[in-house]
């Protein structure tokens, strides 16, 4: 892995860290005293091994009738350490379910708060499938790391530390074998892991990927139907799905070599401590057989958190892959708010001109200060404006100049165009102004609008509700405006939507079929003239480019650039 990537991991885990620490620092200081405790407990009982065969299995051997009670009050003592050491691991692993379940919680909340005030173009230019993955894939990963990974790195360090320091105590000679052993290790950690590593975060990339791709086909299915796009979109999910189990067996591989390979060094290193310990007990005089029975043991528990380590490594990588993203999302830019001109509730006094009170009256006002210190108040009508708008796929690419726009209350708009063309940016524009003038605006798919009918058409009580939520938003937008034929009961349902919003709030339809081509794919008939009559009345018609912009500049996401809004 290159230096770069490891030091902005490196910076990620310090800044999920402190995010950890921020919500939960005295939990976290008590799983580390329970840790502590653990560790010691383990340590104790390596050591005891070397007084019990020492100081009474050996001295009982010669003997016709040893007496047992001091062994049996220090296996006692043992006992007390050893419950005491499996309290401690229960406490703290208790604990991390709590502060990992916890910090899901926070994470998800301030993703949400904090998604909610980015601006459109963050969704434009990413799928809604990488950004669920990241809700999704990339928090469960930190569960993990949270709840069983950083407990055990936490662990087995401490478990290095203090059975080095044993192990220096028992031989140092024999503790030099071991940390030429561990050197070893340690080499081919680092060799296997960078590239474990590298495929780890390649394949966490590669699900949100392929994710966004899943979600949006489920999205536009109808409309994939409708083009005969069904075997485009296989090749496309073949290739997405391809790469990810590219990465994802690359990943896997190396992260499965490296326990074996570690375990095998392991069993080398016990071997040799054996030999050479077994020669310094006979010639040399210098090691007991207990001291050396405990120091195998130490050989064990040194190596087997070195294994550990290497094993949890791999699980970091992923969480420190998905907390970048998490993270990533965070650190993006909020819509800012430069507006002085505020919503507030009027009424007329008796002169007949607006005035700001506190309660609800039912009547909206602007209130506009000015530099000399006065105020205005407009009452609000619903009108939307859109004035002098460039829009373009690229900032360096503008390819719609000074858009202007105009909708009063209750009027019809329609952008008509090819696919590509710009409608649905332009709309979602439009949307996004309505809503900072405090307008309640819906943006909704045709599909997804005559999915939710169908799914409650034995429902009569459900569809008339459904009808009156769409009808009572001020701004309405409808995409993918008649892109297939509908039936007659989908066709009644859109005149009584038609004609509930007539003449009192804005409707914008976005299409691809021109205005003479709507009453037949409404169904011909009757039916069709009275939606027509409706939406033809007090409406106008604007036609996009019939280029596909995405193509032109090779962008699958478009980027809205509004210089200035009047």
């Amino acid at each position: 892995m290159k230096a770069g990537n490891r030091k902005n991991m490196g910076a990620t885990l310090k800044r999920l860290i402190a995010y950890v620490l921020k919500q939960y620092k005295w939990q976290c200081l008590l799983v580390a005293l329970c840790i502590l405790v653990s560790t010691a407990a383990n340590i104790g009982g390596t050591l005891f091994m070397r007084n019990l065969i020492d100081d009474y299995i050996l001295p009982f051997v010669n003997q016709a009738r040893p007496d047992l009670s001091p062994l049996l009050r220090a296996l006692l003592v043992m006992a007390a350490v050893y419950y005491t050491g499996v309290f401690c691991t229960w406490a703290y692993n208790f604990i991390m379910i709590y502060v990992s379940q916890g910090m899901l919680k926070t994470v998800r909340d301030d993703l949400f708060r904090h998604m909610e005030r980015l601006p459109v173009r963050y969704f434009d230019a990413k799928s809604h499938g990488d950004i669920m993955s990241i809700y999704t894939n990339d928090t469960d990963t930190l569960r993990q790391v949270i709840s069983q990974s950083m407990p055990q790195m936490l662990s087995a360090v401490i478990t290095i530390a203090g059975v080095f320091v044993s192990m220096l105590v028992l031989s140092p000679p024999l503790t030099l074998i071991t940390v030429v052993m561990v050197i070893c290790m340690v080499f081919a950690t680092r060799a296997i892991s960078s590239k474990s590593g590298y495929y780890f975060v390649k394949q966490q990339t590669d699900v949100g990927n392929l994710n966004g791709y899943i979600e949006e086909m489920m999205e536009g299915q109808k409309v994939v139907k409708v083009f005969c796009h069904e075997d485009a979109c296989i090749q496309d999910f073949k290739c997405l799905n391809g790469k990810l189990r590219d990465s994802a067996n690359n990943a896997n591989r190396y992260a499965s070599i490296l326990m074996p390979v570690l375990g095998n060094l392991g069993y080398v290193s016990y071997a040799v401590i054996a030999m050479v310990g077994a020669c310094l007990s006979i010639f040399g005089g210098r090691m007991t057989l207990g001291t050396l029975a405990s120091f195998l043991q130490f050989s064990r528990s040194f190596n087997q958190p070195i294994s550990q380590l290497s094993q949890q490594l791999n699980s970091i990588i992923m969480a420190i892959a998905g907390a970048e993203r998490i993270f990533g999302l965070l650190d993006e830019e909020p819509e800012g708010d430069g507006g002085y001109v505020k919503l507030v509730n009027a009424r007329y006094d008796a002169q007949g001109n607006l005035t700001e009170v506190p309660e609800r009256t039912g009547i909206w006002a602007w209130k506009h200060p000015h530099g000399d210190g006065t105020l205005t108040y407009t009452r609000l009508r619903g009108e939307v404006q859109f004035f002098d708008v460039d829009f373009g796929y690229d900032p360096q690419k503008i390819v719609l100049h000074n858009i202007t726009l105009y909708a009063e209350p209750g009027q019809k708009v329609a952008f008509v165009g090819a696919t590509g063309a710009g409608k649905t940016y332009l709309s979602c524009v439009l949307g996004v102004e309505a809503c900072k003038q405090t307008l309640r605006t819906c943006y909704i798919r045709m599909p997804d609008m005559l999915g939710h009918f169908q799914n409650h058409k034995d429902n009569l009580r459900e569809q008339i509700r459904y009808r009156k939520r769409l009808g009572n938003y001020k701004v309405l937008i409808i995409d993918e405006w008649l892109n297939y034929k509908i039936n007659e009961r989908e066709s009644k349902f859109i005149y009584e939507l038609i004609e509930q919003r007539c003449g009192n709030s804005p409707t914008i339809f976005v299409g691809q079929y021109d205005v003479e081509d709507w009453h037949e794919r409404l169904g011909g008939g009757t039916q069709a003239d009275s939606i027509m009559d409706r939406i033809i009345h007090n409406a106008y018609t604007i036609p996009t480019t019939d280029n596909n912009l995405r193509r032109l500049y090779d962008s699958k996401k478009a980027k809205v650039v509004i210089d200035s809004l009047g």
